[in-house]
C-alpha cells in the first residue's frame, strides 16, 4: 500500500520546478517563472502553478506510488484552466481519467464510515474509487467564495478519508474565499491596503462611492465582484447611474468599492508565495509587473497584459510576508500558494526596479541595515487584492 503523501513536497516543487520556456524569455525574466510561462503561451496563475507542481510531483514518484490528481469544481463543464491543465498532463504522460481526473462535488460519493471516495455511477468512470481502499489522491477543491454549505460539508468529509490529501484546509476555504474576506484579515494587522468597502445592492454601493471619492478627492472609484478573477467584473465608475447599471445586472451579488489609483490601471505587481513546511513560513519564488495593453481594461495576463521582471523593495517584501503569514494563521494546513496583487502609487520604471535591487544588495552586503533599507523604501504600493489556493484566485 502506498505511503502517505508528503504535501510539503508540493510546496517545495513550486520553487524547483521550471516549466519549459524559450531561452530568450528565461534570460529576460530571470526571477519570473510565471511571467516566462505567460510568454510561452500558458496562463500564469496560482492555480496553474499548483497543478503543474502536483503533476511534477506525481511524475517524480514510481508509478506504483503515484497519487491521482482530482480537481473538483462546481459546474458540469470544467473551466478552461482545468481543461488546459489536463491537456498539459496528458502531454507529460499522465492519463486523463486515470492519473488526473476533473469532476464536480455532486459526482463524488463518500463510502460507509468514510472508508473511500468514489465517482458517482453514470459519470463515465463507472464508480471508480479515487481515494481510500489503498488508493491515494491529491484533491484540489475549486469554487472559492462560491462554495455553499453542502460543498464545504463534502470537503470536510473527504478530508477524513485515509488516502485523500486535500491541498487546501477547509478552515482556510471558509475564511479566505473572497476579496472582502482577505481584505478584512489584512486590515486587522494594519497592512497597507487600497481603501475598500464591501457592498451589496445599489444603495450601499452608491454610499461607498461617495465616501471614497470624497475621501480621496477623486471622481472615479473601482467596483468589483467579491469573487471575480482574471480582471473580470472590474468597473471604473464615475457616477451613480453607472453603479446602478452594474448592480442591476447581478442585484444579489456581493461587491467591493475600492479607491482608484491611476498608476494601478496600467500596472500592478503579482507576488507569489509558496508555503515551506520546514520553516512554517512563505517563500517568494518570484514577482513580476503586469502591464496593461492598450484598449484593454486591466493589466491582467488573462486580458492580454504582458509581464516584466520586478524585484521587491525591502519594505514591500516585509509587508508581503507579513500579509501572507496573516492569511495562513489559524489553518491546520496553510494554503500552499498565496498570491498578492500590489497596486503602485506611481508608475513602475526600470530605475525603480534597479533601486530596489540596490537596497536588497546593500542589506545582503551589510552596508545597510534592514531597518534602514525598509525606511528608505516605504509606502510605494498598497495591497489591492490577496488570494490563496484556498480562496478566490486559487480555486475559482
Amino acid at each position: 500500500m502506498p505511503g502517505p503523501i508528503n504535501v510539503s513536497a508540493i510546496a517545495e516543487a513550486a520553487v524547483r520546478v521550471r516549466p519549459p520556456v524559450a531561452a530568450a524569455a528565461e534570460a529576460m525574466l530571470p526571477f519570473g517563472d510565471d511571467a516566462a510561462r505567460a510568454l510561452s503561451g500558458t496562463a500564469a496563475t496560482g492555480f496553474d502553478r499548483e497543478l503543474a507542481d502536483m503533476m511534477q510531483l506525481t511524475l517524480d514518484m514510481p508509478r506504483s506510488q503515484r497519487p491521482r490528481i482530482v480537481i473538483v469544481g462546481i459546474g458540469r463543464t470544467p473551466p478552461l484552466t482545468t481543461q488546459s491543465i489536463i491537456e498539459q498532463a496528458a502531454a507529460k504522460g499522465l492519463v486523463p481519467g486515470g492519473d488526473i481526473i476533473a469532476t464536480r462535488y455532486a459526482d463524488l460519493r463518500i463510502g460507509k464510515e468514510r472508508g473511500f471516495v468514489r465517482l458517482a455511477k453514470g459519470t463515465g468512470a463507472d464508480g471508480m474509487v479515487v481515494a481510500g481502499q489503498g488508493q491515494q489522491a491529491l484533491f484540489l477543491f475549486r469554487g472559492g467564495g462560491n462554495l455553499k454549505p453542502y460543498h464545504l460539508e463534502k470537503i470536510a468529509k473527504i478530508q477524513t478519508v485515509e488516502g485523500a490529501t486535500a491541498l487546501t484546509d477547509l478552515s482556510a476555504i471558509e475564511r479566505l474565499g473572497s476579496k472582502d474576506a482577505t481584505n478584512a484579515v489584512l486590515e486587522k494587522i494594519g497592512s497597507p491596503l487600497a481603501a475598500t468597502i464591501p457592498v451589496r445592492g445599489a444603495d450601499q454601493a452608491i454610499s461607498a462611492f461617495d465616501q471614497i471619492t470624497t475621501r480621496f478627492g477623486d471622481t472615479t472609484a473601482v467596483l468589483k465582484k467579491v469573487n471575480s478573477l482574471g480582471g473580470k467584473d472590474v468597473h471604473f465608475v464615475t457616477s451613480h447611474d453607472q453603479i446602478r447599471e452594474v448592480i442591476a445586472r447581478e442585484p444579489d451579488a456581493g461587491f467591493v468599492m475600492q479607491e482608484f489609483l491611476p498608476a494601478a490601471k496600467d500596472q500592478d505587481i503579482r507576488v507569489h508565495g509558496v508555503y515551506d513546511a520546514a520553516t512554517g513560513r512563505y517563500r517568494l519564488p518570484n514577482s513580476y509587473v503586469r502591464n496593461r495593453n492598450a484598449f484593454q481594461l486591466t493589466p491582467n495576463l488573462a486580458n492580454g497584459g504582458f509581464p516584466t521582471n520586478y524585484i521587491l523593495s525591502p519594505w514591500e517584501e516585509q509587508e508581503v510576508l507579513r500579509a501572507m503569514d496573516a492569511l495562513a494563521a489559524g489553518s491546520e494546513h496553510p494554503p500552499l500558494h498565496v498570491g498578492l496583487d500590489l497596486f503602485p502609487r506611481k508608475a513602475i520604471t526600470a530605475s525603480a526596479v534597479e533601486r530596489n535591487h540596490r537596497l536588497q544588495e546593500a542589506v545582503r552586503a551589510g552596508t545597510m541595515s534592514l531597518d534602514e533599507a525598509v525606511a528608505a523604501s516605504r509606502d510605494t504600493v498598497v495591497i489591492g487584492e490577496a488570494a490563496t489556493s484556498a480562496g478566490t484566485k486559487g480555486t475559482e
